[in-house]
């Protein structure tokens, strides 16, 4: 049969099949087939997922795709995938995945669906929370997949301590990278919002002097998600918007944190406002500041007075005149 003609088919039961024995079988029947080619197998596997919800033939045809070394990536990914559809806690789908994530040559983007997949069908356990946090301690993980892991292990073990105290140790690594510890940053974020190892290690990377100003947004950004009124977290970005060290963008990201976590503070207005009055800040930063001021407290007289001396600056630009105009409208209708 023609591989066109052979697809249509596929897609046809899909619509048609949900459930249905004769349509699984068939499906399960192309996959384990040595006669179509790889497009067919992975377009099997992915209807598989469609169809053949808790089916336990079904499950026994991905699995034993997904152990197989003759299939290329793509095969693999659907295969963890439609896993991750219809094998609800499944200790054998589970096991697999684990196996996946466990392997040493498995592509970044298989283990993150395989991550995502376990999120989906492992809520407790073991094995799947265990292969999660290992995954999490890779200090060479991809940014996708390591969110990926903490949403998952977010999902089915919310605060897991030992997740937690890895990523806190990775965070305090002399050996990582600026670009892995912002992850780290976004991970701890996501496991467990309000937890105090994971926010004294935000602010500890915050007052370091050997980070980047760019992991330092990112830390900044975090605390201001993840426990709003946290006295220790506003007192290290108020401290952040007194340094002279960093740039605009930080500075912006501590106000607006600082704001979040605890609104109107004057502190974060009142840097935002010489963020805005500054010539030396560029054009894109003076946009977004302006917006920010509209935003984090439109009813502020003191952020109100800096967008009216904007409005009557000659040496602004229009877009930044409409942004301000904006906040001010924004202002008078609240009024």
């Amino acid at each position: 049969m023609p591989v066109h003609i052979r697809w249509q088919v596929e897609k046809s039961l899909v619509e048609i099949g949900t459930g249905n024995q004769m349509a699984i079988a068939a499906l399960v029947q192309l996959l384990q087939s040595n006669d179509v080619d790889k497009n067919n197998h992975s377009n099997a596997a992915y209807s598989l997922g469609e169809i053949g919800t808790g089916n336990q033939m079904a499950i026994a045809a991905l699995v034993q795709l997904l152990q197989s070394n003759d299939v290329d990536k793509n095969n693999h990914s659907n295969a963890a995938y439609s896993l991750g559809k219809i094998g609800t806690g499944n200790e054998m789908a589970i096991a697999a995945l684990v196996q996946l994530l466990q392997s040493k040559d498995v592509h970044n983007y298989t283990c993150m669906e395989a991550a995502e997949s376990l999120g989906k069908i492992g809520t407790g356990n073991e094995k799947a929370i265990i292969a999660l946090v290992q995954l999490l301690q890779s200090p060479d993980l991809d940014r996708r997949t390591r969110r990926q892991a903490a949403e998952s292990l977010g999902k089915i073990d919310p605060g897991n301590k030992i997740a937690i105290a890895a990523l806190v140790q990775l965070l305090q690594s002399k050996d990582m990278s600026d670009s892995s510890r912002i992850q780290v940053a976004e991970s701890l974020e996501i496991i467990n919002p309000g937890n105090k190892i994971a926010i004294a290690a935000l602010v500890q990377l915050l007052q370091s002097k050997d980070v980047s100003n760019s992991t330092r947004r990112q830390a900044a950004e975090s605390l201001g998600k993840i426990d709003p009124g946290n006295e220790m977290t506003i007192a290290a970005l108020v401290q952040l918007l007194q340094l002279n060290s960093v740039d605009s963008d930080t500075r912006r990201q501590a106000a607006y944190s600082l704001d979040k976590i605890d609104p109107g503070n004057e502190m974060a207005i009142a840097a935002l406002v010489e963020l805005l009055q500054s010539p030396d800040v560029d054009y894109d930063i003076r946009i977004q500041v302006a917006e920010s001021l509209g935003i984090i407290d439109p009813d502020n007289k003191i952020a109100i007075a800096a967008l009216v001396q904007l409005l009557q600056s000659n040496d602004v630009s229009n877009s930044i005149l409409r942004q301000a105009v904006s906040n001010l409208g924004r202002n008078r209708h609240r009024q």
